[in-house]
């Protein structure tokens, strides 16, 4: 969420709308920390000898592109993204 979706362009954020800012995006940067944390330690990156190669190949992949098309459908919706985005 930006400044641009909350106010019109050219207008500064109040103080109570930067400070939610910040919070959300303090929070999102936690959640996303412990569920990279987490799922280190809870994958068993050890016991993949008994699964063929191309099984965890496709299961990263489907993963790799969930990513990727979230961060898009994210970056689609921001109206400053072609300025912001390089």
């Amino acid at each position: 969420m930006t400044t641009g979706r909350m106010l019109d362009l050219g207008q500064s954020p109040s103080r109570a709308q930067r400070r939610r800012l910040l919070l959300r995006t303090l929070f999102r940067s936690l959640v996303s920390a412990a569920v990279l944390v987490t799922s280190y330690y809870v994958l068993p990156l050890q016991d993949l000898r008994g699964h063929p190669v191309w099984v965890s190949l496709s299961v990263g992949l489907v993963v790799l592109v969930v990513v990727i098309l979230l961060q898009v459908r994210v970056d689609h919706h921001e109206p400053l993204s072609g300025a912001t985005g390089r």
